[in-house]
């Protein structure tokens, strides 16, 4: 052997591993990386999921109101309705197995007629939508409008 290649193997055999070395280290933190972003996305498709169940179940309340709003403007004596068995199914609405909606009317707490006897023309719905694991209630306060035009008018007072 001559000179040149001696001096190459002495310096190669101190550098022996380095390489490998150095590529587990970078195969360790891409794989790190890829497991972080797995992770991410996973959680991000899990909020996205419950975001869309709870606006779903939000929207089936909103119903549920709409449903008792229509009821009480049908209805000429409000105390059928707070004396009913309660809460009342919205009808037509998403299979039970799913979800769905239901409402209940109350009388306000201010009212001294008790809660079956309404001698203020202010009643409360309260609506519950449910869909998979979501549920939401939505309240509103009603009072007859005391105009003789539009039959069955109905003011909201307030929602929350």
């Amino acid at each position: 052997m001559d000179l040149l290649s001696r001096k190459q193997m002495e310096v190669s055999r101190g550098e022996q591993g380095s390489v490998l070395v150095i590529a587990l280290l970078f195969a360790s933190i891409l794989t790190i990386m890829g497991v972080s972003f797995i992770t991410i996305s996973g959680t991000d498709i899990s909020i996205v999921f419950n975001e869309t169940n709870h606006s779903q179940a939000f929207y089936l309340a909103e119903a549920g109101i709409a449903e008792g709003t229509r009821v009480l403007r049908d209805s000429n004596d409000w105390d059928n309705q707070l004396g009913a068995p309660q809460p009342f199914p919205c009808p037509g609405m998403v299979p039970a197995a799913d979800g769905g909606c239901t409402f209940r009317v109350e009388n306000d707490a201010d009212d001294l007629g008790g809660p079956a006897n309404d001698t203020n023309d202010l009643v409360v719905v309260r609506a519950t939508g449910t869909f998979r694991n979501a549920a939401k209630e939505v309240d509103i306060g009603l009072t007859r409008l005391l105009l003789p035009f539009p039959p069955g008018g109905l003011t909201s007072i307030g929602a929350s």
